[in-house]
């Protein structure tokens, strides 16, 4: 009874989680930014896998800096988004959330 509750909660939080990236993000990045969703996060995968790696927001900073200066933000910009977003965006935590009440 518990296995099967458990494994229907990671397969509902796996779900919620690949439809933000996989669905929302890039719907975000088309019709907000006018942007390919494709050619976008291709110059963001150092730092995805930077921040799998580390499991820290703060230890790929750095690289999130490059990436979004590489994508056409202004420094000032991405700096202030970029601190701001590695301490309080987190959005796998709300699905979790979400999906466990």
């Amino acid at each position: 009874e518990m296995g099967t509750s458990v494994a229907a909660l990671v397969g509902c939080v796996l779900a919620a989680e690949a439809a933000h990236i996989f669905l929302f993000c890039p719907m975000l990045l088309v019709l907000g930014a006018r942007r390919n969703p494709v050619t976008y996060f291709r110059s963001c995968l150092p730092a995805l896998f930077t921040a799998l790696g580390s499991c820290s927001s703060a230890a790929c900073l750095p690289l999130n800096l490059q990436a979004a200066e590489e994508n056409g933000l202004r420094p000032h910009v991405a700096k202030l988004a970029l601190n701001l977003g590695a301490t309080i965006n987190m959005d796998g935590n709300s699905i979790y959330l979400i999906c466990c009440t």
